[in-house]
């Protein structure tokens, strides 16, 4: 028997164990869904076109920690192998950069690998530049040589 759980009537559609008949059930549920829902006598048109919107502080203000975790729209997550050994570069005022070049494989599906002819070992590779400023430069230089695998994630910026 094949349908559908039904928690209120504690069976499956179709079956008559609270003594109902199913196509008054559904036409109950289908008069439910068909009631405009009810209008609020507090607020008018008129207030809802007063209002103005909120600025950016009052939006910031209202951000939940689960805000925080939510992907933005320029997020790239890279993982390869070091390309070169990590040289720093410090600046009069203290700041350091490392720019990084990062060696990331092309994976396909095997079904893709079929259709473009693509035997395994024949991957190509990406080579990606990577810009690390301050403190993730500091670690970067003391913690990864070449030929480490690395995972990356940050914002692509196209130069």
């Amino acid at each position: 028997y094949f349908g559908s759980y039904d928690d209120t009537n504690g069976g499956f559609f179709g079956e008559d164990n609270s003594g109902g008949n199913f196509s008054e059930e559904e036409e109950k549920q289908q008069q439910k869904q068909q009631q405009p829902p009810p209008v609020s006598s507090t607020s008018s048109p008129q207030e809802k076109e007063d209002e103005t919107p909120l600025s950016l502080e009052e939006l910031e203000m209202l951000a939940t920690p689960f805000d925080e975790h939510l992907p933005k729209i320029n997020t790239v997550t890279l993982v390869g192998r070091v390309g070169q050994s990590p040289e720093p570069r410090y600046f009069d005022d203290g700041k350091v950069v490392l720019n990084l070049s990062l060696a990331v494989r092309r994976k396909y599906h095997p079904l893709e690998r079929k259709v473009r002819n693509i035997r395994s070992g024949d991957e190509e590779t990406d080579w990606f530049t990577l810009e690390f400023w301050g403190r993730d430069a500091e670690y970067v230089t003391n913690y990864v040589e070449k030929g480490a695998r690395l995972g990356v994630t940050g914002s692509l910026v196209v130069d």
